[in-house]
């Protein structure tokens, strides 16, 4: 039906029990899932593998870089969340710039994402810090944005320096 690939951000308790329900969907790529919501991460990893998809766990703001240490040798990404979960709108969150540094430094092979309020202004401090991939849906189709084929083009000029 689309060209497209899917990116599931999974941000439910018992991330294992809602994985069935998308493997008839062939455009699935990765899964990501939240560490906070995994009584047992390494299932979750596991679970997900087993579909055959790529696995990315996100921490939110408050969560330690070092909560993700014993499942990072298993995932193809760790995403940082940049805003404190609830609704759309929320502001980025300036502290987890530090984390992002210190993930990137200590999981070299891991791609270090971000989600949250990325957009001008937040996703070159992201990039700089060590981020290598980004969830920008508010910097493309934010309130504030006028037209997204300009916003896109910027993001991504900002995102190649």
């Amino acid at each position: 039906m689309t060209p497209l690939n899917y990116e599931l951000h999974l941000m439910v308790a018992n991330p294992i029990e809602h994985l069935d329900a998308w493997f008839d969907v062939p455009a699935v790529k990765r899964v990501i899932f939240h560490l906070e919501t995994a009584t047992q991460p390494k299932q979750v990893v596991e679970a997900i593998r087993f579909h055959g998809w790529e696995v990315g766990v996100a921490i939110n703001p408050e969560t330690p870089a070092s909560a993700v240490a014993e499942i990072a040798h298993y995932v193809d990404e760790i995403m940082c969340m940049t805003v404190k979960t609830g609704a759309s709108g929320r502001p980025f969150e300036h502290d987890v710039l530090k984390k992002i540094e210190e993930l990137a430094t200590a999981h070299p092979h891991v791609i270090i994402g971000v989600d949250g309020a990325i957009g001008k202004e937040t996703l070159g401090l992201c990039m700089a810090a060590g981020a290598t991939r980004a969830r920008v849906n508010s910097g493309i189709f934010g309130p504030n944005v006028s037209s997204p084929a300009t916003a896109w083009t910027e993001l991504q000029r900002i995102a190649q320096e």
